[in-house]
């Protein structure tokens, strides 16, 4: 017969009379005790105890054995012949600590146990009205004695290398030892996914590598770029052309493109849009130039125009840091310079937007906080609000080690930098990052439509973070030591606050630089915590064991902050990648310094990469750009809360009206 479900038991028990239902409800009662009187029996009969006590196995931050709280152990028998047997299960304290008691008869008939401990993380799903379902996820095996009598055996003080951070970083960075497994892995769809979007590339990109290698004469970057697809702007020039090299595409770029930067006022006319990159302070390879970069806009009708480029540059060989600069200032009025200098702007531009946008607002800056959070959040509700959106990302940075960055990374062998100031100079971005007092850029013209998207999506976002709170305050509130001990964490570990000379004279007292976008900017008037001798970047979420509304306004924040990041921040960076890094002519990641310098003609093939840097950026732009795998609106690990899929979903008309597609945005940084 079929088995009647929750809700058809329940229609069913109305239709009875009064007088059936109560028996039907004595007849429940009587069952429940029955089960609670057979599970005190079983209790009674566990007369032996397993305890221990779980550390991570590095110190933490402040020098000081960290425990591991809320982690899932299982008692299991262990048995060579036969099936493990389950003794009994529990869950660590805050201090570490677990006691499991069993009844040793449940190893088996004339079996004396062989103890041994399984440590779980729990995952989750969440479906389509927001109910959670658990499973667990074993991290790893501790083995105990074998042929145990005793009536408590004491597996003692555990330390196992789980979430660890890396001792050798000056970034907080997940430690993935060469010889272990990184603490999680990608989900399951999202390898199929680079495969697929790869699969049209990869054949090209090692046939150059081998030409390259074994017969350079047959390869140059014009072969290159004839071998891969077509990307954005090339589609642009078949029906417009001259139109990507224009004054009026620059600026589109700079407002809405991967280099969408964020504009302060020139100090001395506020009414001119300035952008600065600065490069000299760092040691550079003498092959490649990478100058100082200047950019004055102003605005014209419902956008703004380039108006003026100055270069800093140095002499070819030159390496030190600090080099003496020679500086040449470009307008529209220098016919055959202006479209030179505006390449040499591009390239200088999409450097920043892979480097400090990228790789480090978006990718690093969000590992700081999943490494946190993983070694701390386990029961407090804010977990399924921040999991989401943090998983994975410290796996995909781990590849970026030597991918993109490193001895042999890519940015190491195609841009003026040398593996020692790329990391100088992440720290130093990493350094100015900060959740506190966070909103997106000032919207500087009617087509800024970076500034628009960034507006209604954060909006959105405090609306959902709103929401969750009010259905999980209680939980979070309950659970509030982890959210300390997170926050502790991510403060200790946070690398020192970092501002340039310039900027420290200029925001000495930061009410009068009118003219400076505080918005994506660290609030320097707010004081910094010293942790081991220096001023960290973070600020604290909280200090407090009990929190008060301004920790719980706090912790919205961060939460905010955060899904920002790994959401819509990394996704207009990353997905526009190949649009502008697709054409080795348009933009590449650096210039050599070449035969006639940096200040030349498209046709002059000595200033890009050589022909195997060519075809890698191309590859990885490509990949970068076309691996789309944990996508908000496809929800693929139905671990998402349904609010914050229907609150983007109601910005798809608004989204599509500044022409975005909302159904592209990832949930996650994994790519």
């Amino acid at each position: 017969m079929k088995a009647l479900n929750t809700r058809e038991l329940g229609r069913t028990y109305k239709l009875l009379s009064p007088q059936d239902q109560q028996e039907v409800t004595a007849m429940i009662e009587a069952k429940i005790r029955e089960v609670e009187e057979k599970k005190t029996d079983m209790d009674a009969r566990k007369t032996h105890l397993a305890k221990g006590r779980i550390f991570f196995a590095n110190p933490n931050a402040r020098g000081k054995r960290k425990p591991i709280h809320h982690l899932d152990v299982e008692l299991w028998d262990k048995d060579i012949s036969n099936p493990d047997d389950f003794l009994g299960g529990g869950v660590t304290d805050m201090k570490g600590r677990f006691e499991i008691w069993y009844n040793p008869a449940d190893a088996g008939y004339m079996d004396v146990p062989d103890l041994e401990i399984r440590l779980f993380e729990r995952k989750y799903r969440i479906d389509h009205k927001g109910n959670l379902s658990f499973t667990k996820n074993r991290i790893t095996t501790v083995f105990g004695e074998n042929n145990v009598k005793t009536l408590s055996f004491d597996f003692g003080s555990i330390e196992i290398p789980y979430w660890e951070y890396h001792p050798e970083k000056p970034m907080p960075r997940v430690h993935i030892a060469e010889e272990g497994g990184p603490p999680q892995s990608y989900s399951a769809g999202r390898s199929l996914e680079m495969i697929k979007a790869l699969a049209s590339i990869e054949a090209i990109k090692r046939k150059h590598v081998f030409l390259a290698k074994n017969d350079p004469r047959a390869l140059n970057c014009d072969k290159v770029q004839r071998d891969y697809p077509i990307n954005l702007t090339r589609k642009i020039e078949k029906d417009r052309p001259g139109y990507t090299r224009s004054d009026e595409y620059f600026a589109e770029l700079f407002l809405n493109g991967m280099e969408a930067s964020v504009m302060d006022r020139d100090p001395d006319h506020p009414e001119i849009f300035w952008i600065h990159h600065h490069w000299n302070s760092y040691e550079q390879d003498g092959i490649y130039a990478m100058p100082n970069v200047d950019i004055k806009f102003k605005k014209s009708g419902t956008s703004i125009l380039p108006i003026e480029i100055t270069l800093g540059m140095r002499k070819p060989g030159k390496t030190k840091p600090n080099a003496k600069l020679e500086f040449q200032t470009f307008t529209p009025k220098d016919k055959a310079k202006w479209p030179q200098a505006k390449r040499v702007a591009r390239v200088s531009a999409a450097l920043v937007a892979e480097l400090d946008s990228h790789l480090c607002t978006t990718h690093l800056n969000v590992e700081q906080y999943a490494i946190a959070a993983y070694r701390n959040i386990r029961r407090n509700p804010i977990r399924h609000l921040l999991f989401p959106h943090i998983k994975e990302v410290a796996l995909i940075n781990h590849s970026a080690d030597t991918l993109l960055l490193g001895e042999n990374g890519y940015i190491t062998k195609a841009t003026g930098f040398v593996e020692s100031s790329i990391e100088e100079r992440l720290v130093q971005v990493l350094g100015t990052l900060d959740w506190k007092n966070w909103t997106p850029r000032e919207k500087v013209c009617e087509d800024h439509r970076y500034a628009d998207a960034a507006w209604l999506f954060w909006n959105m976002l405090g609306e959902f973070v709103d929401d969750f709170f009010s259905k999980y305050e209680e939980g979070i509130v309950q659970f509030w030591h982890e959210i300390k001990i997170f926050s502790e964490e991510v403060v200790d570990n946070s690398v020192p606050v970092f501002l340039c000379n310039y900027l420290q004279g200029k925001l000495a007292t930061p009410k009068n630089a009118t003219w400076f976008d505080w918005n994506e900017r660290m609030d320097t008037s707010v004081k910094r915590t010293e942790s081991n001798g220096f001023f960290r970047a973070v600020s604290p979420i909280t200090i407090k064991k009990t929190p008060g509304d301004r920790d719980i306004d706090n912790l919205k924040q961060v939460a905010r902050y955060v899904i920002y990041h790994s959401t819509f921040a990394h996704w207009w960076s990353n997905n526009r990648q190949y649009d502008e890094g697709g054409e080795l002519k348009f933009t590449a990641l650096g210039m050599r310094y070449g035969k006639k310098g940096i200040l030349t003609t498209e046709n002059d093939l000595s200033v890009l990469p050589p022909p195997r840097e060519a075809t890698m950026q191309l590859w990885i732009s490509y990949m970068l750009s076309y691996t789309r795998f944990g996508l908000i609106m496809k929800n693929e690990d139905k671990d998402l809360h349904p609010i914050l899929i229907e609150k983007l979903q109601e910005l798809d008309e608004p989204f599509r009206e500044l022409d975005l597609d909302i159904s592209t945005m990832p949930s996650r940084t994994n790519i």
